[in-house]
């Protein structure tokens, strides 16, 4: 699937998006059944993805995302043009998401996210990373918190939502997927400091990334500050398995 709008964004276009929506609930167990596995495999390592590593013990861990930088270095005139200045009321930060996204589509930008028993979701940047990223400031806060989280991921082709659960460690990830046969639920576990890592190394990234292409929304709020404290040194990085670099504070 690939969703691509050449037309300029407007604040009541991004209005009428669905939005991630947030739950609290009790963490997976005896009082909250679902169908678990733990995310970690001993028959091997996967051959691609976004930073999949080993967490020790002959453990795979299966989900994960990341942003492929991108090696172009400069968004062209002419879609800068096309796309025109931000409009007013559009500094909503959903609105700068998807703006964001629909720039590093214009590139060579990829994101890479996968798990559940299936390694590649096939995520495009302007619509599917969109989503996503729409609820990564929340994300942040709510892994700072260890506050239980969910995340809508809306786009056609997509249908899933994923739960994050932060009171303990392991980190109880719950994936739920719309199919044919109805619903189905998993859960995944990886440790909370890989969680921490894999979230601010995408913050810090695609905040890197817009700033490196010249994207409109580069130094907007929140992404001047991610770019500040997670961001790569060198912003046409293009390796998908570079290791995570979690900077507190």
């Amino acid at each position: 699937m690939s969703i691509h709008s050449p037309e300029p964004i407007t604040a009541a276009q991004d209005r009428s998006r669905p939005r991630r929506r947030k739950q609290f609930g009790p963490p997976v167990g005896v009082d909250n059944p679902v169908a678990t596995h733990d995310g970690c495999r001993q028959d091997g390592r996967l051959d691609e993805g976004p930073g999949w590593d080993d967490l020790g013990e002959g453990l795979t861990m299966a989900f994960g995302f990341s942003l492929i930088m991108p090696t172009v270095t400069r968004l062209s005139e002419e879609y800068l043009a096309e796309q025109g200045p931000l409009e007013e009321g559009a500094e909503y930060y959903g609105s700068l998401v998807m703006r964001g996204c629909l720039d590093l589509a214009e590139t060579d930008a990829a994101f890479r996210i996968g798990g559940f028993g299936k390694d590649d979701w096939r995520f495009d940047v302007s619509y599917d990373m969109s989503a996503f990223v729409e609820g990564l400031q929340d994300l942040l806060e709510a892994l700072e918190e260890r506050a239980a989280f969910e995340l809508d991921l809306y786009p056609p082709g997509v249908d899933r939502v994923l739960t994050f659960r932060f009171a303990e460690d392991p980190v109880a990830v719950e994936c739920l997927r719309q199919t044919a046969h109805g619903p189905e639920r998993s859960v995944e576990l990886l440790p909370y400091q890989r969680m921490v890592s894999l979230c601010t190394t995408l913050a810090g990234d695609f905040a890197a990334a817009l700033h490196a292409v010249g994207s409109i929304v580069a130094d907007e709020a929140p992404f001047a500050e991610w770019r500040a404290r997670w961001g790569s040194a060198d912003p046409a990085v293009h390796d998908q398995r570079r290791p995570p670099r979690y900077r507190p504070g």
